[in-house]
């Protein structure tokens, strides 16, 4: 059975110090280590945005997703192989040991550890507090995966480590957080502007840098922007949760110690180890002094007037303290004691649910066993009150919202081209509709009425409203959402060719024409209520 971890002082780097650390790991790793993770994370993240682009595509083919969902699952257990031999190949470096990072031998158990991260992570998320130890469990397992075979022993030690100085875990986290929207930005930067200064300076145009502005509105660009952070920034978590790692190891089995016996060069160790013999060698030749005669020296030297410093001053006379001050303290104490209490519960319910955690030692400055640190105790009263908040303004309705769109409506050009139908709700347009129709405008009442139908449509999901979409395009989709009430279908088509006669084209409605259209809308909403 392995030691218990023990804290040293020599093991205690911070959160910044520890990223430091990994930034000049990361520099001195040889190029073949980072080719493993690159050979695991491009291919997966090349998959990852394809597979995005088919999900999306309106006429994808259901067997061409499923195939590319299993091409996307089998890279994404190849990523996990090629992590844990990178992983490997750099705690190797710092243990000064010869690489095992041999991806046979990390292929199975990383496999099934990749499967349960799908589960496991969205589960510590939620739960807040588990988040840094799963986040750690699964870096540790990457890093022991070529030392630890079996499946057992390696999620054994994964387990151990990552509850190894857990502030330092959750601060490193956080820093990690922090330093993600960064390298996002700047690689967002790198790839919109790259193509505009590769035409200033080659003069070469093509279609990705004719989009210009447009260019943030494709999905598929952040898609890569995101994919393409992810490949810079994946290595440095990982050789972070490495250091980490290694200074767990160190402190259970001394393997930093190893580390640097390993790189002393063999000469100069012998020649040291003679030189330390030769100096002791004269002290075990010398004569040694009678237990009396060294116990009676000793004694003196401590009664000599230097030493004076280590006796303690008296004690002051410390004044009864009056009753305000007294209450208080017993107020505080009382309170201390139930949140401590409640704290001791919730702790003890986690440990029911998820297990219970290995015996080891209190850390420096750590809080007591069943304990919840006091950010979590901010984060819990933050999100109580949140979610009060929520509840209070779910069942209050909101009169300012209601009152304010009927104003809003009316300081609404009514011929405007780029109306939006989720703009307002489907009151608005209908009272909009009436206004139009006691001025006598059939031609705008039918298009308010219309927008109120795509704003009913939109809002009940049976729509995606967009502002580059065609009513055709509305209508196929309509289509396809509502194979269960055709006779709604042919309605709406038929509002659409209307609309588009009388919108568009040269034909003038009159009050009967928009009474029908006005019909039809109730008859479509009606017939869909009744189908779903």
């Amino acid at each position: 059975m392995a030691a218990p971890l023990v804290r040293r002082k020599s093991a205690g780097a911070g959160a910044l110090e520890l990223l430091e650390r990994a930034v000049h790991l990361l520099r001195a790793a040889p190029a073949g280590t980072l080719a493993w993770h690159g050979a695991g994370s491009l291919p997966m993240a090349v998959a990852a945005a394809w597979f995005w682009s088919e999900i999306t595509h309106p006429n994808a083919a259901a067997a061409r997703l499923a195939a590319d969902a299993l091409l996307l699952a089998l890279l994404f257990a190849w990523l996990n192989v090629c992590r844990a031999v990178f992983a490997s190949r750099l705690r190797d470096r710092l243990a000064g040991t010869a690489s095992a990072g041999d991806w046979r031998r990390a292929a199975g158990t990383q496999v099934f550890l990749g499967a349960t991260k799908l589960i496991v992570l969205p589960v510590a998320l939620a739960a807040g507090v588990l988040l840094a130890p799963a986040v750690a469990f699964y870096r540790n397992a990457a890093a022991l995966a070529a030392s630890e075979p079996g499946i057992a022993a390696l999620t054994a030690r994964a387990r151990r480590y990552a509850r190894y100085r857990g502030k330092q875990n959750w601060q490193a986290l956080g820093l990690l957080a922090c330093l993600f929207p960064l390298v996002f930005v700047n690689t967002l930067i790198v790839l919109a502007f790259l193509p505009q200064m590769a035409r200033i300076l080659t003069g070469y145009e093509s279609a990705y840098s004719r989009m210009g502005a447009h260019l943030a509105e494709d999905p598929l660009f952040w898609i890569l922007v995101l994919a393409a952070a992810w490949l810079v920034f994946d290595p440095f978590v990982q050789a972070v949760y490495c250091l980490r790692c290694f200074e767990a190891e160190s402190a259970e089995t001394g393997e930093d110690v190893k580390a640097a016996v390993r790189r002393l060069n063999p000469r100069a160790a012998a020649a040291l180890l003679l030189f330390c013999c030769a100096l002791a060698a004269p002290a075990l030749r010398a004569e040694t002094v009678p237990p009396p005669d060294l116990r009676r020296a000793a004694q003196q030297a401590a009664q000599a007037p230097e030493y004076d410093w280590r006796i303690p001053p008296p004690p002051p006379g410390r004044e009864a303290p009056n009753w305000f001050v007294a209450a208080t303290g017993r107020i505080l104490t009382a309170t201390r004691a139930f949140f401590n209490q409640l704290s001791g519960a919730i702790g003890r319910f986690i440990r029911w649910i998820f297990g219970r955690p290995s015996m080891l030692p209190a850390q420096d400055g750590a809080p007591p066993a069943g304990s919840l640190p006091a950010g979590l105790w901010v984060l819990i009263v933050v999100v109580a009150a949140g979610a009060a908040y929520a509840i209070l303004r779910a069942r209050r309705p909101s009169r300012t919202r209601a009152a304010s769109a009927p104003a809003a409506v009316a300081a609404t050009r009514e011929d405007a081209e780029d109306m939006d139908p989720l703009r307002f709700p489907e009151e608005a347009w209908v009272e909009l509709a009436e206004r139009s129709m006691a001025a006598g405008d059939w031609r705008l009442a039918m298009r308010a009425f219309y927008l109120a139908s795509l704003g009913w449509l939109g809002r009940r999901e049976y729509l995606q409203i967009h502002s580059g979409k065609t009513n055709r395009e509305y209508t196929l989709e309509l289509r396809r959402r509502t194979a269960a009430a055709p006779a709604a279908r042919d309605l709406f088509a038929y509002n659409v060719a209307a609309f588009e006669r009388c919108w568009y084209g040269m034909h003038e409605p009159g009050a009967e024409e928009v009474e029908q259209f006005r019909t039809r809308v109730r008859e479509l909403q009606r017939q869909l209520e009744a189908a779903a």
